[in-house]
């Protein structure tokens, strides 16, 4: 990346830049018109994949998987498959409350 952004920066909450791709941008509405997965493919490369972590958790306990998983992201789960490879990404890991990957998707 041209500029050198840090994929790992936290914020107050734990958080990843990364992280906020995903978050709900607008809440009256049920679908957002962005799509982040192309942002996320320009920002996390086979080059960059090595400074993100995408089972890092938050303040709550909520890793990346958990957030994608939240929000159907299907086709970001296939591409963090492409760069870390399945054994890599922790899908049974729980947040505070005990919920796994899978429990947030259902």
């Amino acid at each position: 990346m041209k500029h050198n952004v840090d994929l790992a920066a936290l914020d107050f909450k734990q958080r990843t830049p990364l992280r906020y791709l995903y978050l709900k941008k607008n809440k009256s509405f049920e679908f957002d018109f962005f799509e982040p997965l192309q942002t996320l493919k320009i920002l996390l490369t086979p080059a960059t994949a090595q400074s993100f972590s995408p089972n890092l958790q938050d303040i709550s306990g909520k890793s990346f998987l958990h957030v994608l998983a939240q929000r159907g992201a299907w086709e970001t789960f296939e591409y963090l498959i492409t760069l870390y490879g399945k054994d890599e990404l922790k899908v049974n890991q729980t947040d505070y409350t005990g919920n796994t990957v899978l429990a947030v998707a259902i």
